[in-house]
């Protein structure tokens, strides 16, 4: 797996938890519907285009992923436990590890806004506030 894959994977895993959370769902009570779009033909009636799935046709805007790349991410979840198939491979169930992992993903995501040095700084300046606040407090209660 190559790191554009590995972004991808990411990318699905944390959309998946956010419409968890978006809805209030639970990992067991909410089915996400990856149906690739596909044309069904008939014998004596035209041609009929079945859409993308909403949730892949919503993870598609945000990312720009083909459906080549999109199977290829989604067997891995699968393959790796992230991801429970439902019936099918198109609607799939975000699997615990799959949301722990994505809980993972958004806490590196977090903590790489501050860099290092930026962190210290607001450590010690919170630091120096309480001290102060705190000894004005002491001495207040001194008096």
């Amino acid at each position: 797996m190559n790191k554009k894959q590995e972004k991808q994977v990411e990318q699905l895993l944390c959309y998946m938890k956010s419409e968890l959370d978006k809805t209030g769902r639970t990992c067991k009570t909410y089915y996400f519907n990856f149906t690739e779009s596909k044309v069904m033909k008939y014998f004596n009636a035209p041609d009929e285009v079945l859409p993308d799935g909403c949730n892949l046709a919503n993870f598609k805007k945000l990312t720009k992923i083909k459906n080549d790349d999109f199977t290829t991410i989604l067997n891995y979840c699968v393959a790796n436990g992230y991801i429970k198939p439902f019936n099918n491979r198109e609607n799939v169930m975000l699997s615990e590890d799959g949301r722990v992992y994505a809980l993972s993903v958004e806490k590196t995501k977090l903590h790489k806004k501050f860099p290092d040095w930026l962190r210290q700084i607001i450590i010690g300046v919170v630091i120096f506030i309480l001290g102060n606040v705190s000894m004005f407090f002491i001495m207040k209660g001194l008096k």
